[in-house]
């Protein structure tokens, strides 16, 4: 609990496209006392269930409890949470009873009504049940009667002969009577013959209406470190398998080696963490290029959030065109303008980011050097895909990549500029790619501010500038200039809002606009794009 509380619940204005609608960032929504549901954003949901012996099981709440291929309405799956997971099992906490199952159960997705070897465990530690007689200490099982007849159609088979599980020589189960022994009462095998011979060869147990006592002893669970009610969802996941080796309690890293094949159903299946893992994945921290600390669970769901809204933002822009993807790769992305191929894919490595990948097209590819790709792929991870995941940011980033390619490489310089500030100009620049409250005379805060309208040929864009004189204890000069850029005129000025009345008195307002109108009027017959030399010219002679 202490973990989930370092969630932040803040509420999250403009995180989509409906500036009106506000999301909760995370939502706690407790369900038990061992099991707690955590939104994010209102679309992807996580089921938490708190295990004895310092395990966590973490699963996808998107899926149904009872039918993995059904979706619970209201909330969406989030493609490669199995894989993000996995990455931070403990190898020492986990156990290792169950790192042998055979991965041929990755391929078929397991009974709902089926239980793993935990709940075999936790059903062994209840009282005993039946007459006296049945409760006798002699060593051996003793099992009541059935709770059905023997002819109920409705009585699960045995589990060697469910489909899709293979029974193993090796196998024996625990406290799993023959139907003869249901049926006649005689006496199951000794005890000596129902050991464990293989710590992950178990079978799911599907007998909701049977029930058995275990002798004297210590309990298996206590030798696992888990324990689990039969209610909770089924924990022989093919993904929470564990491979021989060892790694600390301080690094949840997960080798290549544990990677599984991704399933759509995989997610649904409870992957088991310890405690000290899961603070880890809840606790916010710094990474290379970040402004704020935000905790490794949140990036993961962030980047799934972007990642499914971006094809319905790439189809509503009239510059960029969908690539079907090659081959099997179901989580990639890709898309084209005239001049360059983008293609979006997971950080493999860690599941927390999002890479770009641009690519010029053959014809114009002695035009972009590989340097200046460089650029628009930082700009994206550093910029666009990170915290506070916003649609609209997202938005006006894939408007700026669709202008032309004169308007397009003055924009890179800006992005250029923004990453590596030059102290040597009085001012530094940074994109506003969503209006900043402080401009709502414009628009509303939260609207994207990058607009091109190849019809007219004209693009309005928001930058920030900053002082670069600090003074100690005081937050530096920042000024929001709202430029539009004529194509077909190559002139540049600064917009006019229609309710930026209180605006157009500022000293600021007034410097800059008459800054940019000699600017136009030196450079009204040059052939080169103006935006960056008049960006350039602000940040060079700009006098607050």
């Amino acid at each position: 609990m202490a973990s989930i509380n370092k969630l932040p619940t803040a509420i999250v204005h403009a995180g989509a496209s409906n500036l009106k609608q506000l999301f909760q960032n995370f939502t706690i929504m407790p369900q038990s006392t061992t099991h707690v549901r955590i939104s994010f954003r209102q679309v992807i949901c996580i089921d938490v269930h708190f295990r004895s012996n310092g395990i966590v099981a973490l699963r996808d709440g998107a899926f149904s409890l009872f039918d993995n291929s059904k979706v619970v309405d209201g909330f969406n799956p989030a493609p490669m949470f199995k894989a993000f997971l996995t990455m931070h099992v403990d190898d020492s906490v986990t156990g290792l009873h169950m790192r042998r199952i055979s991965t041929a159960e990755d391929d078929n997705p397991p009974s709902p009504i089926g239980m793993d070897a935990v709940d075999v465990f936790s059903m062994s530690q209840q009282p005993s049940i039946g007459s006296p007689a049945s409760r006798r200490g002699d060593g051996g099982l003793r099992f009541p009667s059935p709770m059905t007849p023997p002819s109920n159609p409705h009585t699960p088979a045995s589990p060697a002969r469910m489909p899709g599980i293979a029974p193993s020589p090796s196998t024996n189960l625990i406290g799993t009577p023959s139907p003869a022994t249901l049926l006649t009462g005689g006496s199951p095998a000794p005890p000596q013959q129902l050991q464990i011979n293989s710590p992950g060869s178990f079978v799911p147990m599907p007998s909701p209406v049977s029930s058995f006592v275990t002798p004297q002893g210590p309990s298996p669970a206590s030798r696992h470190g888990a324990a689990t009610s039969p209610g909770h969802p089924a924990l022989h996941s093919p993904q929470t398998m564990i491979k021989d080796g060892d790694l600390s309690k301080s690094s949840v890293q997960l080798s290549h080696s544990r990677m599984l094949p991704q399933k759509a159903w995989a997610a649904s299946i409870p992957t088991l963490l310890s405690n000290e893992a899961f603070d880890i994945l809840l606790t916010p921290c710094m990474v290379t290029g970040a402004v704020c600390a935000v905790s490794p669970l949140e990036r993961f769901l962030g980047c799934a959030f972007l990642r499914k809204h971006l094809p319905r933002i790439i189809q509503a822009e009239e510059e960029l065109v969908t690539v079907p993807v090659q081959g099997t790769q179901p989580h990639v992305i890709q898309f084209k303008t005239e001049i360059l191929q983008f293609r979006v894919s997971y950080n493999m490595n860690s599941f927390q980011s999002i890479h770009l990948n641009v690519q010029s097209t053959p014809d114009l590819r002695e035009h972009w050097p590989a340097e200046v790709l460089e650029v628009v792929q930082q700009f994206f991870e550093l910029k666009i895909a990170c915290p506070p995941f916003k649609l609209n940011t997202v938005r006006a980033f894939c408007r700026l990549i669709g202008t032309p390619i004169r308007v397009l490489k003055d924009c890179i310089e800006i992005m250029r500029m923004e990453l590596c500030p030059d102290n040597r100009h009085k001012w530094s620049v940074q994109w506003c790619l969503t209006v900043p409250p402080a401009c709502a005379f414009v628009a509303p805060a939260g609207t994207p501010a990058v607009v091109f309208k190849k019809a007219t040929g004209k693009m309005l864009f928001m930058l920030q500038f900053t002082k670069n004189v600090q003074q100690g204890g005081i937050e530096p000069q920042t000024i929001y200039t709202q430029l539009l850029y004529d194509i077909n005129k190559n002139a540049i000025e600064q917009m006019q809002g229609p309710n930026s009345a209180r605006q157009l008195h500022t000293p600021q307002y007034i410097a800059i606009s008459q800054l940019l109108k000699r600017f136009s009027e030196a450079y009204q017959n040059s052939p080169e794009c103006l935006v960056f030399p008049a960006v350039r010219e602000i940040l060079q002679k700009f006098e607050s």
